[in-house]
């Protein structure tokens, strides 16, 4: 698993709900690295085992920003559960490593959440977050439950957002086969 390959919506696996993991191993420790520098290799925010084909309840979120509000954030996540949530913004237009080409929004997201979960060392973590840290918690978790941002578009922007999403694709496919 050194090189990730990042599943592109509509791969069915996207949508399966990942299953929690037992135990912390050697094994979900390579998982989570690997993970981790993928996304540092994107310079992505975040990315959940379902994105790369293990559908296992674990995410690696990694916070960067200039904002003076909104600090750094980097953690490997095992089992992340959103124990409380408060207040609904409007967000920014979301984007997604599995949705490439497009961005859909804006988002309606909590804007301030509890998660806990497990760090690879086993312990039990949990942390608070508002405005860009919750959204990306509630992106990444809402992939573990089988679920894509654009899922939170309204049925009309939904189909509108899909239409131009598989235009997109068609035309990547065209560029690749040039």
């Amino acid at each position: 698993m050194t090189d990730l390959k990042i599943l592109k919506h509509p791969h069915p696996l996207l949508r399966k709900k990942a299953v929690a993991i037992p135990a912390i191993t050697p094994e979900i420790c390579r998982i989570g690295n690997a993970m981790l520098q993928k996304v540092l290799d994107l310079e992505a925010w975040g990315l959940a085992g379902n994105q790369i084909g293990f559908c296992h309840r674990i995410i690696v979120v990694n916070l960067f920003t200039e904002l003076p509000d909104d600090p750094e954030f980097r953690a490997i996540m095992v089992n992340p559960e959103i124990t409380w949530y408060s207040g609904i913004i409007d967000a920014h237009e979301e984007g997604c490593l599995s949705v490439p080409f497009m961005q859909g929004g804006p988002i309606s997201r909590d804007d301030h959440v509890k998660v806990t979960y497990l760090d690879l060392d086993g312990n039990q973590q949990e942390h608070e977050a508002r405005g860009n840290l919750a959204h990306c918690f509630q992106h990444e978790i809402d992939h573990l439950d089988g679920k894509l941002y654009f899922d939170h578009l309204s049925l009309i922007k939904r189909a509108q957002f899909l239409k131009l999403y598989d235009k997109a694709q068609r035309e990547d496919r065209k560029t690749d086969h040039a």
